[in-house]
């Protein structure tokens, strides 16, 4: 049976996800200063809860960094001077369900995303129809490329991360509702649904390309399911491009989250996918 593991103290992180096997998909970078809340930003791996931006001020947003309050039997919630987070876990078998909320004043803008740093083996791929919408943007740089066509980006096929090239970027597919991962005869799906907002999955594509804190270059591959059309909630306000509550105060979505053994090792290139 699929499982999860979270620290409640540091931002709700999930910490593990494992299938049926055993088979841990989440990738872990443990530093002895990410263990106390309200600490700066370290990349330690995990799936961290970014609200309400992911880049700019604060960085990966503001509830990462904080304890997060029981909520009834199944829920956390994590209270901001404007708005207030709330995640409900249930489990079905092999699938988990993330239920969100966001409560705040109508017209209230922000980005959310899970950002999950998964396991990187050479052998590990993603699923994405052919042809998708995707937007790049070059490490470094504050404003994306135009977009082009998944999966070749500038002639470079991005869902193979089979070789350490030395590069490092962020990719957006906009209004994507699902992605699955393919490694080593195993299955991870990830399924988005919301009504009526700008939505989408990031990728974090890091080959040896990046360093969090200026030390050796790491692998560390991403995959973020989000709301808004830009990770920078103040680029998305002035694009219009951020989620927003509506009128009732009370925006709510769900994230599907599956595990198998029985992945393809490689992915087939039937149906428009790869």
């Amino acid at each position: 049976m699929a499982a999860m593991q979270i620290d409640i103290r540091n931002g709700a992180r999930l910490t593990s996800l494992t299938d049926a096997s055993g088979f841990e998909w989440l990738w872990s970078r443990p530093d002895a200063r990410r263990q106390n809340p309200g600490e700066a930003f370290v990349d330690v791996g995990g799936a961290e809860e970014c609200f309400p931006t992911i880049a700019g001020d604060p960085d990966h947003g503001a509830v990462w960094r904080r304890e997060w309050e029981p909520e009834g039997a199944t829920g956390l919630r994590c209270r901001l001077p404007d708005a207030t987070i709330t995640r409900h876990i249930s489990r079905e078998g092999d699938e988990h369900t993330l239920h969100y909320e966001v409560t705040a004043e109508p017209g209230y803008r922000f980005v959310w995303a899970l950002h999950a740093l998964v396991v990187a083996p050479t052998e590990l791929r993603l699923l994405v129809p052919g042809g998708w919408p995707t937007v790049h943007w070059p490490r470094g740089l504050q404003h994306p490329e135009r977009r082009q066509d998944w999966p070749l980006v500038h002639g470079t096929d991005i869902s193979d991360v089979s070789v350490n090239d030395g590069t490092a970027a962020f990719f957006l597919l906009p209004g994507l509702d699902q992605i699955e991962l393919h490694c080593a005869g195993h299955r991870l799906g990830l399924r988005l649904v919301v009504a009526g907002q700008p939505h989408g999955f990031g990728f974090w594509r890091n080959l040896e390309g990046y360093s969090w804190d200026g030390g050796p270059a790491y692998r560390s591959i991403g995959i973020e399911p989000m709301l808004g059309a830009n990770p920078d909630i103040a680029a998305a306000q002035r694009a219009r491009s951020a989620a927003e509550v509506p009128a009732s105060g009370r925006l709510e979505w769900d994230l599907h989250i599956s595990t198998s053994p029985g992945g393809y090792d490689h992915p087939p290139d039937e149906g428009g996918i790869r």
